[in-house]
């Protein structure tokens, strides 16, 4: 977890830089906030890019040859799926990460019938009963093995994801986790910590708001370990070193056992589940990654950063060049002499219309001050 964290800190700070920019939060040396003009290249480009690829009402279509009638139950079944599960604003979202973060995640899980919830709990009453979910995980959260080559991620050998969940939900998940599930804790004010909780680029105070809000809440932090060569899902919590599980991953896929059953031998039962073969979930880990670019390295330059620079020079020249124009007005000189001549030479230069002539005694005896030039 150290290393994988080590190797994420740099691109965790880059893409804060990339999220201000999209926020238009700007720092413009000797120019205090309220005097910055704020020209957004980032977010409309942002919004075509996502509107011209994510579907707002996706349909799947499927094609059964020789069948029509499986196909449009197969159908039904599968757009009814996307609708229950509500997967649209997950997907949406990990497009916008993958637009300034290179990599967006959306992670595929099973939310239990009745009263259990899937971790991270609070989001439960949303999720359909008794039924697989979707919901999005940001990139910062994402522990990817760094070995991982550019194009496959489902190569990795782990994948770990940062989860901040209520402390008694921990306590009281039984089922899942064991007896260490007590000596987890609240989170500190590590700032390691709270880089999981600044998923929506808050400002100072907003920030201060999110540290009240998650002691209100005794809120803390679980690392979920995927291990995909060992078929193991581990997790460990803040305030203990031991594991809360150390399971076979709940995604292998087994193929049951039957035998005949003795009361009908036309009918099979199923007595026991077989050995592991393989996942239910293609790859083997529980998310998927959206790229919109290529790379040589798994966590590649993502596209916006290409358009932070352009858009932070244009800011600042733009705001220094209304700055100058508040501070020093534009103004001209005339010599006295002319003044004597024409005593309406001062309104004349004020309210005068574009090619309006000025007649002077000396070419010359006015000069603009060019303090105000932008």
């Amino acid at each position: 977890i150290k290393n994988a964290e080590r190797f994420m800190e740099p691109k965790r700070k880059k893409w804060h830089t990339l999220l201000q920019a999209y926020n238009n939060i700007y720092d413009v040396a000797g120019l205090s906030d309220e005097h910055i003009v704020r020209v957004p290249r980032i977010a409309p480009l942002v919004r075509q890019v996502i509107a011209s690829i994510a579907f707002h009402y996706p349909k799947v279509f499927i094609g059964v040859e020789g069948n029509k009638r499986a196909e449009e139950v197969l159908e039904r079944i599968a757009n009814n799926a996307l609708e229950v599960m509500q997967s649209k604003g997950a997907i949406h979202q990990a497009l916008f990460d993958s637009l300034f973060k290179y990599r967006g995640f959306v992670a595929l899980d099973y939310n239990p019938p009745g009263d259990d919830s899937v971790a991270p709990y609070v989001a439960n009453d949303f999720l359909e009963e008794d039924f697989p979910c979707l919901r999005h995980v940001p990139s910062e959260n994402m522990l990817v093995d760094p070995l991982t080559p550019a194009n496959a991620f489902h190569h990795a050998r782990f994948a770990i994801e940062k989860m901040v969940v209520p402390v008694e939900f921990v306590h009281a998940d039984e089922e899942r986790f064991g007896a260490a599930r007590k000596d987890v804790t609240p989170m500190s004010d590590d700032p390691e910590e709270m880089m999981v909780m600044s998923e929506l680029n808050e400002t100072d105070p907003e920030e201060d708001a999110v540290k009240e809000a998650r002691d209100l809440g005794e809120m803390t932090l679980l690392h979920v370990i995927h291990d995909r060569v060992h078929r193991r899902r581990m997790t460990l919590g803040h305030g203990t070193d031991k594991w809360l599980e150390n399971e076979e991953h709940p995604m292998l896929s087994r193929a049951p056992v039957t035998q005949q059953d003795p009361y009908n031998p036309e009918l099979t039962l199923m007595s026991d589940e077989g050995e592991a073969k393989g996942y239910l979930l293609r790859g083997g880990l529980p998310f998927y990654s959206i790229q919109l670019d290529m790379s040589d390295k798994f966590w590649g330059t993502p596209m916006m950063e290409y358009e932070n620079d352009l858009q932070k020079l244009i800011v600042e020249s733009v705001s220094r060049r209304v700055d100058i124009l508040k501070r020093f007005k534009r103004l001209a000189v005339a010599s006295r002499q002319e003044r004597k001549s024409n005593p309406n030479l001062g309104k004349d230069l004020e309210t005068g219309e574009d090619g309006t002539v000025i007649y002077l005694d000396v070419i010359g005896a006015i000069r603009e001050l060019q303090w105000g030039n932008p």
